[in-house]
C-alpha cells in the first residue's frame, strides 16, 4: 500500500495548533483582559473617564474583530487542532456578546 500525502503521518500540521488559531486565541485573551481593565478603570472613575475609556474600548472592539477573522480563517485551513480553534472562535464572540450587551446598555 502506498502512502499519501494525506495519511495523518505525513501531514505537515496533524496535531499541531496553526497560526491562524493562535492569533486568535491571542487576540481573545487580550481582548478579555482589556474589557477588564475597561470595568475596573470606569468604575475607579466613577463612570467619568471619557475619551480615554472610548479608545480603550476602540481598541477592544479592533482585538475581538481580528480574532474573530482569524478564528473563522483557521476553520477554513486543513489539519490543526480543533479545540484551539473552538477556543479563539468562542473568547471572541463572548467579547463581542459582552461588548453588545454594554452598548445597549448604554443607550438604554
Amino acid at each position: 500500500m502506498k502512502k499519501s500525502f494525506l495519511d495523518e503521518k505525513y501531514r505537515p500540521t496533524g496535531e499541531s495548533v496553526l497560526k491562524e488559531s493562535k492569533i486568535s486565541i491571542v487576540c481573545g485573551l487580550l481582548s478579555i483582559l482589556l474589557f477588564g481593565l475597561l470595568v475596573w478603570l470606569s468604575f475607579r472613575a466613577g463612570g467619568n473617564a471619557g475619551k480615554y475609556l472610548g479608545f480603550i474600548g476602540w481598541l477592544l472592539v479592533l482585538s475581538a474583530g481580528i480574532g474573530e477573522y482569524y478564528a473563522v480563517v483557521g476553520f477554513g485551513q486543513p489539519g490543526g487542532r480543533v479545540n484551539a480553534k473552538v477556543c479563539g472562535a468562542l473568547l471572541n464572540g463572548v467579547v463581542i456578546i459582552m461588548l453588545t450587551v454594554t452598548f445597549i446598555r448604554g443607550i438604554l
